[in-house]
Parts: structure tokens; C-alpha cells; sequence
């Protein structure tokens, strides 16, 4: 039995060039598959990475900004006057009101007021959905500092494992 090929010159084995036409520009193809498909690999891995850095970056930011309203409390409350302890309790940055001007000085009150609208600005410019709650309760405050971790646009504004519905928090306490 014998087979025909279509390549007459394959049968001399001086010249098998122009049998192998189109060989080199499928092993070409090949190589080029092989590496768009690594680097689609490595550009997971970046993605990956910059989302990580990410992430650490806002748990290192919450800290700071929850040790911030701890301060500004700290400074803003009088030692000697016991009925201002709870000022700040209920202030939350998701209601919080413009800064007033305090240029030619301000009551207590606009000065509160000034310290609140301050922080919400700070929290909602470095923190992605920033939310910022102080509760105070048997002489200690508890400064919570909330963010969406995980970019998903969660539906809830608590704290929670969920990060489909529920933001990540960080919360510290003050005893006064």
C-alpha cells in the first residue's frame, strides 16, 4: 500500500523545506497562546496584590482616624465639669452637619459641631463608603470607624462578618 502525499519534494531528503510550509507559523501561534496565558496569570496576581494592599491600607488608616475622635474628645471634654462627659455620644458621620465657621471663635456647641464635621470629612475621604459612629455609656466611649473592605458596595451600615452586607469596623474605647 502506498500513500500519496501532495508534496512531491518530500520523497528527496535534501530539500523538505517546502514541505514543512506553515509549520513554523503554527509552533509561532503556539508560543504566543502559551504567552498571553502566563501573563493573563500574572496580571491575576497584580490584581490580587494591589486588592491586598489595598485592604491593608484602609485597617491601617480606621485605627487612626478612631484614635483621632478619641483625642478630639479627649481635648474637647472639660475634667472638671461631669455633665459633659456624654457630648459626643450618638454622633455619627453618616448625619453629620457642615463645619461651622469658627474663624471669630465659637460656643462649645459649634465647636462640637466643628470636631464631628472634621472627622466625617477625614473618614469619608480615606475610607471607601467611611462611616464613623461614637456611642458613650457607663463613663466610656466607644469610637467605631466602619468601611466597605472589600469593594462590594454592601447594603448594611453595621459592623458584621458579611462583607456582601455588613462594612468592616474597627472600634476603641475610651474610659473617661
Amino acid at each position: 500500500m502506498l500513500v500519496s502525499t501532495n508534496c512531491t519534494c518530500c520523497s528527496s531528503s535534501a530539500s523538505r523545506l517546502p514541505c514543512q510550509a506553515g509549520a513554523t507559523m503554527i509552533e509561532t501561534l503556539v508560543a504566543f497562546f502559551l504567552l498571553a496565558f502566563a501573563l493573563l496569570g500574572v496580571l491575576s496576581m497584580q490584581v490580587q496584590s494591589v486588592k491586598s494592599v489595598q485592604r491593608a491600607y484602609f485597617s491601617s488608616i480606621a485605627p487612626l482616624l478612631a484614635a483621632d475622635m478619641v483625642e478630639r474628645i479627649y481635648a474637647h471634654n472639660n475634667v472638671d465639669d461631669i455633665n459633659d462627659n456624654a457630648s459626643f455620644n450618638g454622633v455619627s458621620t453618616h448625619s453629620a452637619s457642615a463645619a461651622p465657621d469658627c474663624r471669630g471663635g465659637c460656643d462649645k456647641t459649634a465647636q462640637k459641631n466643628l470636631i464631628v464635621a472634621e472627622w466625617a470629612r477625614q473618614i469619608k475621604t480615606q475610607l471607601p463608603m467611611g462611616l464613623g459612629v461614637v456611642k458613650y455609656g457607663a463613663d466610656i466611649y466607644t469610637v467605631t470607624v466602619m468601611w466597605d473592605s472589600e469593594g462590594l458596595q454592601p447594603s448594611g451600615k453595621a459592623c458584621g462578618p458579611d462583607p456582601a452586607v455588613d462594612l468592616a469596623c474597627y472600634s476603641l474605647e475610651l474610659k473617661l
